[in-house]
């Protein structure tokens, strides 16, 4: 990968440096107490600014919202924070021409408009100029493949967000769902075994235990799986802590 992250996106994007590591070597690195300078870990926090995170905060309260009134109110809401956050440039975020698309395909895709939140996922990608940009665009386009069933892009892009920051649970959890989806049964196994020795799912400050419950919709046809089961049992156990 590139140090700037331009030229690992084009790679991407045409097909290549999909899969440079192995899953076992993958979950081999997650299990490391310890980052390792020298396999590029993201050793940083995710930019964001206030009006980025407000924009976040409404399509949340709109797909949570169970009366249309409601949801109503905040989709409308999140579409003027979404304008604002354009007419400013990004609102003083450092890379513009990368976080405008990326939120423009947050709104889009969990809206709803799969076309539009492509196209602009694949515009932020292209404008990606850091490896944790790369890896966060790879990322919401695998979520967006999966859910069209677009299971062979879905599981590449998910593995290549993984590759690229092995530490972030919540890429493992997105390449753990392509899998599934995919019918790769058998590597999404792997990954889910591994879980508790590698992140506490009773802890609530626990990536893995945030992603399995807010993607619980999403894992519960393959409930039948033992691992499966055996960390929402974990997760029940600790909700009174």
């Amino acid at each position: 990968m590139s140090v700037d992250g331009i030229g690992y996106s084009e790679q991407i994007l045409t097909g290549g440096a999909m899969t440079r590591r192995t899953l076992q070597d993958l979950l081999a690195l997650r299990a490391q107490p310890e980052p390792d300078p020298a396999v590029g870990m993201l050793d940083c926090r995710y930019e964001g600014v206030p009006l980025q995170r407000g924009i976040v905060r409404s399509i949340n309260e709109a797909i949570a919202a169970e009366d249309p009134e409601t949801r109503d109110r905040k989709k409308k809401e999140a579409d003027a924070r979404l304008e604002e956050f354009h007419r400013s440039n990004g609102a003083g975020h450092s890379t513009p021409a990368w976080i405008r698309p990326t939120m423009d395909f947050v709104l889009n895709n969990l809206l709803g408009d799969k076309a539009i939140a492509e196209a602009r996922g694949v515009e932020a990608l292209r404008a990606a100029r850091t490896p944790w940009q790369v890896a966060i665009s790879t990322a919401n386009l695998s979520q967006l493949y999966r859910q069209s069933g677009r299971h062979q892009q879905a599981v590449a892009y998910a593995w290549a967000a993984v590759d690229i920051d092995p530490r972030n649970d919540g890429f493992w959890a997105d390449l753990t769902l392509a899998l599934l989806d995919g019918g790769r049964i058998e590597e999404a196994r792997a990954i889910l075994r591994q879980v508790e020795a590698i992140a506490d799912v009773r802890s609530r400050k626990s990536g893995w235990r945030a992603h399995l419950i807010g993607y619980r919709a999403h894992f519960e046809k393959y409930m039948d799986l033992r691992e499966l089961q055996g960390l929402y049992g974990a997760i029940s156990r600790g909700a009174g802590e």
